[in-house]
């Protein structure tokens, strides 16, 4: 778990409303592990989310890549 708590990238993790339980738990699980991450959740989506909301998973997923606040932490520091 504490090599989690090292990880410096910007996580993103994307989870159905309607998806079953232990997905749920997991997901908050690794946002309160990882501390570059957020989760997001897809109203109305289930498990197959990425399928049966694609538009939505893949918009997420583009400004999550393009958000210069989730590539911050990656960068190196200056000396």
């Amino acid at each position: 778990m504490t090599a989690f708590r090292a990880l410096k990238f910007p996580v993103l993790i994307i989870r159905g409303e309607r998806g079953p339980m232990p997905s749920r738990v997991i997901a908050e699980g690794l946002v309160a592990l990882l501390p570059h991450s957020r989760l997001v959740v897809v109203p109305g989506a289930g498990h197959m989310g990425p399928f049966t909301h694609a538009q939505d998973v893949s918009s997420l997923i583009v400004q999550h890549i393009s958000s210069s606040e989730w590539i911050a932490p990656c960068l190196p520091m200056a000396v």
